[in-house]
C-alpha cells in the first residue's frame, strides 16, 4: 500500500513538473540552453562531509556560455536524515546579448543550509532549506540581497525496488526563490527526468528544466553528475 501511495504521489508532481511546460509557454525565451552540473560529496569524518559543486550553464544547446559556479561547503549529519551545511558559492554571470559588448557580473554568497531526506514507499524525497547572503558585483554597481530557498526532490526506481547499483529511476524536483528585500518571489524551477544509478557511490542523471522569474522563462537540458567519496582511511593514516 505504502508503495502505491508512493508511486502516486510521484506521478501526480511528474505531470506537474510536465505540464507546467504548456504553463509558462507564452513569452518564454527561445533558446534552449544546457546546465552541466557536477557534485562531489567527500567524507571526512563518520559526522563531517566536503560538499563540492560545480556547474557550467550555457544559454543555447552547448553554446553561448552564461555563468560559472562553484559552492565548497562543510556538511553535518545530525542523523541519517538530517543534516545541516555552511558553504560559500562563487559565480560568473556573462550576458547574452551577441554582438554587443560582454558585461561580466559576479556574485558572492554565503550559504546556510537545513536538508531532510525520507521515503513514502520506494519513493526518494530530499528536502532542502537554504539561507543565502549574496554579495552582487557588476560594472557600474555593487550590491547585497538575502533570500529563502525550498526544494523538493523525488526519485522513483524502476527495476528494483530501492536506491541500489545498477537501478533506472525517474526524478523530479520544484525549488522556489523568496527574496528578504523588494518583490518577495525571485524565481521557481521545475524539473523532470531520469537517471542511473551506477553504483553506491555513482549516479548520473538529465532531464528537462524551466527557470521561471517575474516576466521572463527559461528552458534547459540538464546533465547531471554525483560522485560521492570516502576519505576517512586516509585521514586516519595521516
Amino acid at each position: 500500500m505504502k508503495s502505491n501511495r508512493g508511486t502516486l504521489f510521484f506521478i501526480y508532481i511528474a505531470f506537474f513538473v510536465l505540464s507546467s511546460h504548456a504553463v509558462y509557454a507564452q513569452g518564454a525565451e527561445d533558446k534552449l540552453g544546457t546546465w552541466l552540473f557536477f557534485n562531489n560529496k567527500s567524507r571526512l569524518t563518520e559526522k563531517f562531509t566536503l560538499n563540492t559543486t560545480f556547474q557550467l550553464r550555457d544559454y543555447e544547446f552547448f553554446d553561448n556560455l552564461q555563468q560559472h559556479f562553484a559552492l565548497l561547503g562543510l556538511r553535518y549529519e545530525v542523523s541519517r536524515k538530517v543534516h545541516v551545511m555552511l558553504a560559500g558559492n562563487y559565480i560568473e554571470t556573462k550576458s547574452f546579448v551577441k554582438g554587443e559588448q560582454e558585461r561580466v557580473s559576479h556574485e558572492r554568497r554565503l550559504v546556510q543550509q537545513l536538508g531532510v531526506n525520507g521515503s513514502l514507499g520506494r519513493l526518494q524525497l530530499n528536502h532542502r532549506f537554504r539561507i543565502e547572503e549574496r554579495w552582487l558585483s557588476a560594472p557600474g554597481s555593487d550590491d547585497f540581497e538575502s533570500r529563502y530557498r525550498q526544494w523538493l526532490w523525488l526519485r522513483m526506481p524502476l527495476n528494483h525496488s530501492k536506491m541500489e547499483a545498477n537501478t533506472f529511476f525517474l526524478s523530479a524536483y520544484d525549488e522556489i526563490f523568496l527574496n528578504f528585500q523588494d518583490d518577495v518571489f525571485g524565481q521557481n524551477r521545475l524539473f523532470g527526468g531520469f537517471g542511473y544509478q551506477i553504483d553506491k557511490n555513482v549516479r548520473v542523471e538529465t532531464g528537462y528544466f524551466k527557470n521561471h522569474f517575474r516576466g521572463r522563462n527559461f528552458e534547459r537540458i540538464i546533465f547531471m553528475l554525483f560522485i560521492q567519496t570516502d576519505l576517512r582511511k586516509i585521514f586516519h593514516q595521516s
